[in-house]
Order: structure tokens, then sequence, then C-alpha cells
């Protein structure tokens, strides 16, 4: 914001104007409730990267399973809060970072992290976007991350294309609009683009600005956007969300040019444009009575609708209509908005007038009758015709002019470029939306930053499963734990959905190995799939690993050859008991003496197949010779033998 005292009367009389000035206003996209909104954060909640190097900070947002980094820019500020002083490529607490909201995405635990090595040093931030708009609010996240091994590459929503070279006719494309200057600096184009279902045209003739009074309550004067103000210097910075256009002009006043200059900054963005005008200062003594911003549209949008707060539809077609022009009063401001709707375009405006003044109104005309003492563009080729012509007046006495001495007075103007034919319920949804912004001040908080550090996840090391007496034994180890609640088992055979089969308490947070086991008691004799879901103290879930494996009724003893064979060090071997059989089992490996080298199993026995691994060492834990030894199956009467080889 601006805050300006004028020292002449002229400089005061045309800072009066832009507390009403100019066109643009900003853009609305959140989550799938905002689609238009930016969402503006301040450095100041980024404690842990102050200092940080702008180009080390990225925004990246989790969808669907994916992290994607999303365009944004960070527009460094001076200890001024000036967007154009000097700055050092470091973050700082007045520094804005600025992202559009329909990229916001799902919120993450704290071991969910993009894949980059280097973020994981520092603490990211999570922001939280609330939407109180709606009922039930709704709410988008999004994660900054510094680090200096990301590359930005996120595309980019806007556009800069200079002017002639000493000259401010420039244009800004956005995602939905093209907006431009004349020479003058005064607003004369705009094309609301086909792919958002405008026309491409060019729908307006220009911005205008209208202020009378008497100086001192003796001089009369009255002036315009023409005869009031020459261009100084043109000041732009751009990103790929919002490009930041700061215009100083040199005011006249009774013809002679004054050796001052005043100033305003315009905030353009994907769908809209903002302008703010700061903190004016306006004193009584420059008498001023009547003050009008308006824009006034090109011929060619006849047939289109006009719409405010208090009107159905007015068409524009050159011929006078009469409508309500009727502002709210907030006690603080006047509010209202009003738009512009046909096959070429949308424009709505959000108005919100500071309490100066005696009166306040919209302003509506729609006239095609020559008037050659109005502004206009010339390519229309009749000067003073308006078409539309829609804005805001304050109105003020000779005994009580209209004074501008409060900090906080300060006029926002917001225009949304949309597609065609926008109903006016169009109009009350951004205005809602208007009274309800997506950002973080000491005036409007719905964007919570808070730092998230790095914990380790649930780190599974195995998950297998073998078939048992009675069933198919689950076993799985886990090397650290963070915020772990438990693990949720689930299994299903071919053809059939998931289903929870039990429920295992974790550990919650430890930094050693943890054992788990469970047994599937009787299922049907069939092929499954198993696995794992993993659940956070705070309900955050995520699935680790699937095993699968074939249970059937054994009916006859079998013992496998041991894989792999030859081996070094180790060879498993697998074996299975009928569930018929009861007694003790014990498997022992010989050397070709018939030596016992070594007793794997000697118990009672669990039916079902079985997986023993030998680890190539004798019953006094020495690892044996290479060579060829003979393992042994016993159960009661019945005995089976295999061969294997062990190689160096």
């Amino acid at each position: 914001m601006l805050q300006l005292k004028f020292k002449y009367l002229a400089i005061l009389i045309l800072s009066g104007i832009f507390l009403t000035a100019f066109i643009p206003q900003k853009l609305n996209a959140s989550m799938s409730t905002r689609p238009y909104d930016p969402v503006i954060v301040r450095g100041e909640p980024f404690l842990l990267f102050n200092g940080a190097p702008v180009n080390e900070i990225f925004v990246f947002v989790f969808k669907g399973g994916v992290w994607t980094q999303i365009p944004f820019q960070i527009d460094e500020k001076d200890a001024g809060f000036d967007f154009f002083g000097a700055k050092n490529g470091l973050l700082n607490i007045n520094d804005e970072i600025c992202f559009m909201a329909f990229d916001l995405g799902e919120s993450v635990p704290d071991w969910q992290w993009i894949n980059d090595a280097e973020s994981k040093i520092y603490q990211r931030y999570e922001v939280q976007v609330v939407d109180n708009s709606t009922f039930p609010s709704t709410e988008g996240y999004a994660y900054v991350y510094r680090s200096s091994t990301l590359v930005r590459g996120a595309g980019s929503y806007i556009s800069y294309v200079p002017g002639d070279p000493g000259f401010p006719n420039d244009l800004i494309n956005a995602k939905s609009y093209i907006f431009g200057h004349n020479k003058k600096a005064i607003p004369d184009t705009l094309c609301v683009k086909a792919a958002v279902g405008g026309s491409d045209q060019d729908i307006l003739d220009r911005w205008k600005i209208r202020y009378a009074g008497k100086a001192a309550g003796i001089i009369p004067y009255s002036n315009n956007e023409d005869n009031g103000l020459k261009f100084d210097s043109l000041k732009v910075k751009s990103g790929p969300i919002r490009i930041i256009r700061k215009t100083v002009f040199q005011p006249v006043f009774a013809e002679a040019i004054l050796p001052v200059t005043v100033d305003f900054t315009a905030f353009f963005y994907p769908y809209s444009a903002v302008i703010q005008t700061g903190k004016r200062v306006l004193s009584a003594s420059v008498g001023m009575t009547y003050l009008r911003q308006s824009i006034d549209f090109h011929s060619r949008i006849s047939g289109s609708s006009y719409f405010n707060g208090n009107n159905s539809s007015a068409i524009i077609n050159g011929t006078p209509d009469v409508v309500d022009t009727s502002m709210t009063n907030s006690g603080s401001s006047w509010f209202n908005w009003y738009m512009m709707s046909g096959s070429h375009g949308s424009v709505i405006c959000i108005a919100d007038v500071p309490n100066i003044g005696t009166s306040h109104k919209l302003y509506y005309k729609d006239d095609n009758t020559l008037d050659p003492t109005d502004t206009g563009d010339a390519t229309e080729n009749q000067w003073g015709v308006k078409y539309g012509d829609c804005g805001v007046q304050i109105f003020g006495t000779l005994a009580a002019p209209i004074v501008c001495d409060s900090t906080d007075e300060e006029l926002k103007t917001t225009f949304y470029y949309l597609g065609a034919n926008k109903p006016s319920a169009t109009g009350d949804t951004l205005a809602l939306r208007f009274a309800n912004p997506l950002v973080n001040n000491k005036k409007v908080n719905n964007v919570h930053v808070v730092p998230k550090q790095f914990v380790v996840p649930v780190e599974l090391e195995n998950f297998s499963a073998v078939c048992v007496n009675q069933g198919v034994k689950l076993t799985w180890a886990t090397a650290t734990e963070s915020q772990n609640f438990g693990f949720e088992l689930q299994r299903k055979s071919d053809g059939n959905i998931w289903e929870k089969i039990a429920f295992v308490k974790g550990r919650g947070t430890c930094s050693s190995r943890t054992d788990y086991e469970y047994v599937d008691s009787q299922p049907a004799p069939a092929s499954y799939i198993y696995r794992l879901k993993q659940i956070d103290l705070n309900g955050q879930f995520k699935y680790l690993q699937s095993t699968q494996i074939t249970y059937a009724v054994v009916e006859t003893f079998t013992l496998e050859q041991n894989f792999p064979n030859p081996f070094n060090p180790t060879t498993e071997i697998c074996y299975q008991v009928p569930a018929t059989y009861y007694g003790d089992i014990k498997l022992t490996i010989y050397n070709l003496l018939g030596q016992e080298i070594r007793t794997l199993v000697s118990r009672a026995a669990q039916s079902g197949v079985q997986r023993i691994v030998w680890d190539g060492l004798n019953n006094a834990g020495e690892a044996v010779q290479s060579g060829v030894y003979i393992y042994c199956l016993e159960a009661g009467r019945t005995q089976f033998t295999r061969k294997m080889i062990k190689i160096e």
C-alpha cells in the first residue's frame, strides 16, 4: 500500500483521483471452490527460511499420490515495503510468496516428502488454505521446500509484452485475457480469450476518470484522464503468477505540469487484475465535490447485459436505461459489484470505496449520442459515445467536500475476466469470495503456515507368509517406526475384494527393530494375497507391501529339493506335513559317513508347508567344508532323504 502526502493543491486533487482509479483487480482461484484466486503469503511465518536464497525456495503439492512442483513466484520488498526497491536475493519477512489456489493439493503426513535428499536437511512449511465462503468450509494444501539441488520448471500463467521504446503501451498476456495501455498509459485494450469462452476481440474503449470542484471554494476545475495526467515512467515486475505494474505520472493542474509525481500500482493475475490506490491525503481545501472512475466498452459489445447487485439486467445497446445505482454502506466503506456479460466475455468488478464524501453511487451510462466533450478511443471514430460505461461515483459539496485524511482510507477495485454470458449470480459469488480473501495478514488469516520436520517413516524390512497348522502364518519386521498406531492386515483371493482380517498394534515411535506375526486361522483353500495397511496416530495411512501364497489342506508328507543347489553359504529346505499328523518331526543333516552335522528341526509337527534355511554351520556353529551332504526328514516311521552340495 502507498501513503502519500501532497504539498500542492493539484497533487491533492490527483491523489483523490486515484482513490477510485483504474480498472483491473485481483484474480480468484482456489481448490475447486475458488478457481480464480491467488494465494499470497508473507515471508514472516517462514522463520527458518529467513535469509535463504529465494532461488532455493520451491512450492510443491501432493495430488493423487504424486508430488508436483507448481508455478509460483517470490516478490521481494525492501524495508519500506516497496516491490521496486533494492533487493538482496534472500527471503525476508516483507517478501511475498504467490501461487494459485486451483493448484492446491492434499494434506500429507510428515514422513511423506519430495524425492530430494537436500530438502530433508531443512524443515518444510505446510501452507493450509481455508475457503470460508463455502459451507462447510473447504481447504487445500501446498508445501514450501528449500533445496539448492532442485530446478524450477513448473511453467507460467501470465507474461508481459513491453511497449514501444520509451512508451507505456504494453500488454499483459494472462491465462484468460489480454490487457493493454495506450502511449499515455491509459488502459484501452481488453480481450477475453477464446480459450476460456471469450471471443479474442477487443471490448474496451478505455478507462475513464472524472473529478470536479472548487479549489479553496473559489477556483473551479474539471479534469479527466487526458488533461489531468502526463506519463512520467513505468516499472514492471513480471513472474509466472502475477505482473506488478507501477505507473508514475506528473500531475497537470491549470494547464501547468508540476515538478512532482504521483504513482499507483496494478497487480495482474491469470484471471483478474487488482488496483490498490494506497493511502492518500485529500484536504478540505481541495474543494472536491465529484469523483468518478469507470470503464467504457467498445460498441461491439452491443447486445450484452449489464448487472449490478440491485438489478437483474439492462441491455447494452446505446439506448439509455434506468438502473438502481445505490451502494451498500458497511460502516467503513461503500461496497457493490457490477458486471458486463455477453458473447465476447464477462467482466465483473468488485468495488470497495472508502467512506469519504457525502454520498456514493454506482455509475452506468449506455448512450450512443455523440458527445465531443467526452474522452474516448479514436478507433471508435465516435468521440464520447458510451456503451455500458460503468463504475463508481463519490459526491460531496463545497460545505462538505470529499476529504481523505485517514490512513485506512483506500480503494480496492477488483476485476475478473471470464468467459461469455456469465449470469448475475456470478457477481454475488465473487463478492462473497472477495469478502473472504485467501491471504495471510493481520486482518485476514485464511492461510495458515506451519513448519514440519522430516520424520523417518515406518520402515518395513520384510513381510512373508507360510502355511502352518490350520492356517497361514504372517510375519513382518520394521527397522524404525514413527507415530505408528498399528497395522491392518488385509487379504483377498483371486477376483475378490480386499477384506480386513485383523489389526496389530504398533509401537508408536521407535528406532529399533520390531518383529510381528499373526496367524490367519483356517482360511478356505485358495491362492491369497496378503497386504499391510500401516496407520499413523493421526489417522493417515499407507499400504506397505503384499505377499502371495497358496493355502491348501496338505494330505501327504513331502520333502522338496533344497534351493539353491549347489549353494554357498545358505540354502532353503522346504517340506510339508499333512494335517492328520500330530507327532514329532525331525530334520537332520548328515555327511556321507552318516555322521550328524546339524539338527535343524526337532519338535512337535506343524501341518502345512514349512521352510527352513540352513546357514552352512554345524551344531557347534562352525562352517562345514564343501562337499555332498544328506538331509533327512523323520516323522514317526516315515523317513525322506535328499542330497545337496555345498561349494566354495
